[in-house]
Order: C-alpha cells, then sequence, then structure tokens
C-alpha cells in the first residue's frame, strides 16, 4: 500500500526523505513563495510516492513554476516553463509534466490557457518543459499572466499529481 505524500516549498525534498510511512503531512508554502508577488514568482512544489511494503521507500521530485517570460528584450513572443529541479535517488518510474500559459480574463475574473507545452511520460530527471510561444498584441492597458504546472509521477504502482502555478505578472499585452 502507498500514500501520497504532498509538500510545497524550498524544503519540501528534503521533508519528504525523513517522512515515515505512517505520517502524511501537507504543509504549505514557504512565506516567501508568494504566488502574487511580481519579482518573487516562483512557486516551488513537490510531493511523494512513500512505499509502505516492509522494504519501504520514498520516490517523487520538486518542481518550479517560473514566471511568465519574454525569450529578448524586443521580443513579443511570450513563454511560461515549469522545470523538475531535483528528484529523489531513486527516482520515481516515471514521470509527466504540462505547462500552461494562462491570461486573466479582466471582466469574468477566469484564467483561461492561450498556450501549452507538455512532456509525456518518461524517466524523472532534472528537465524543462515550455510552452509554444505567445504572440503578445500590443495593448494599452496590463494584462494579468501566470504559469500553471501539472506535474504526474507513477511510483511503487501509484500514480500522484499536483498542480501549481507562478506568481502573477502584469504586460501591456493582451491575452
Amino acid at each position: 500500500m502507498s500514500l501520497v505524500h504532498y509538500n510545497r516549498g524550498i524544503s519540501a525534498l528534503t521533508s519528504a526523505l525523513l517522512v515515515s510511512a505512517s505520517l502524511v503531512t501537507v504543509q504549505p508554502a514557504s512565506a516567501n513563495m508568494d504566488p502574487n508577488v511580481g519579482a518573487e514568482s516562483a512557486q516551488a512544489a513537490a510531493f511523494y510516492i512513500v512505499d509502505q511494503s516492509p522494504d519501504g521507500g520514498v520516490r517523487g521530485c520538486a518542481t518550479i513554476a517560473e514566471k511568465p517570460f519574454f525569450v529578448t528584450m524586443k521580443s513579443r513572443k511570450m513563454h511560461g516553463a515549469g522545470k523538475v529541479t531535483k528528484c529523489t535517488n531513486p527516482p520515481p518510474d516515471k514521470c509527466k509534466m504540462t505547462v500552461d500559459l494562462e491570461a486573466k480574463e479582466p471582466s469574468a475574473f477566469l484564467w483561461h490557457t492561450v498556450q501549452t507545452g507538455e512532456r509525456d511520460w518518461g524517466r524523472c530527471k532534472k528537465f524543462t518543459t515550455t510552452t509554444k510561444s505567445f504572440t503578445c498584441h500590443a495593448s494599452p492597458e496590463k494584462f494579468e499572466f501566470r504559469t500553471f504546472v501539472i506535474f504526474q509521477i507513477e511510483a511503487f504502482g501509484q500514480f500522484a499529481r499536483t498542480p501549481h502555478s507562478s506568481g502573477i505578472e502584469k504586460f501591456f499585452c493582451q491575452g
């Protein structure tokens, strides 16, 4: 039998390695990872599958959702990116990541996807998944954008996933 351990924050990998098979906790993101702050807007998340068999074991990865960005200063092409920053040793059996670049609809206060990128099931290791480019259309007012990441793992015959997003960035760009 396996349990899923979900933890958000910078020290998530360390805390998951210390977790016992009988203890599963949920912890909030660290205070300095506020998803609504512009410059400090990358948000970390980590989650793990804990094997409760006599052999035991913990498998998981830590990920980060980076704030939306332009490749060059003059570029009108915006991207979002999700990164796997580290995994347990041994890592989970398989991983998958979906990254969406989202824009906020000002009148409805809803987020909608403007571009997406995906890394299909494969080996769990450090990697970056980037959305396809979104062409920015000039706007006299700023619009809000964020990166939304869904990361999935498989270990011990169990599946787990976690969604998380970057902080909000405002650009003179219409979504």
